[in-house]
């Protein structure tokens, strides 16, 4: 649930197909749920590219929104070597405003968060810091790789050296 301007906003994700050439692509939807009996869809957002997908549609960790500051991430992959991380403002009034993508070289961006004013972008083989106001890259930690699958090549219950993230964050915080 997305509060904004007023209004109680659902966010769905999911493929919109063409029904003459069936071709498909991502579609980022604001429905206005304050009459719940009543559910309008008062934005859609498609993504560019035929068979554009996201982890978001089978995932909901893959979202990210930012209620202080009305940001929303979303990864995408275009193709096996077009992936980013669409970064959205979300106004109940204006509806979804693109703000940019963020890219990983060779590796799709699967995870984002928020500390202070930096949006963080996580992929198997980095973390890279970007300034939320500007999307300008301020800082990038590559993970060491163990020649296994998944975020460096670590397991979500090996610990991270603890100098891993402190080249770019300077307020604490914990990754779960």
């Amino acid at each position: 649930m997305i509060e904004s301007s007023g209004k109680q906003l659902v966010l769905g994700i999911g493929q919109d197909t063409d029904p003459l050439t069936r071709m498909r692509t991502l579609k980022v939807s604001l429905f206005d749920v304050t009459d719940i009996k009543n559910p309008k869809e008062v934005e859609s957002f498609l993504f560019e590219g035929q068979y554009t997908s996201s982890e978001a549609q089978w995932d909901h960790h893959a979202v990210s929104y930012f209620p202080g500051s009305d940001i929303l991430a979303i990864p995408f992959q275009k193709s096996w070597n077009s992936q980013a991380l669409r970064v959205f403002h979300v106004d109940g009034v204006d509806g979804l405003t693109v703000l940019g993508d963020i890219k990983h070289e060779g590796e799709p961006i699967r995870r984002s968060l928020r500390i202070g004013d930096d949006l963080y972008a996580i992929s198997d083989k980095q973390v890279t810091a970007y300034n939320l106001g500007t999307l300008q890259q301020v800082g990038q930690v590559v993970l060491p790789d163990s020649g296994s699958k998944g975020f460096g090549g670590l397991i979500w219950s090996d610990p991270l050296p603890s100098d891993t993230f402190t080249s770019i964050v300077s307020t604490p915080a914990t990754l779960v």
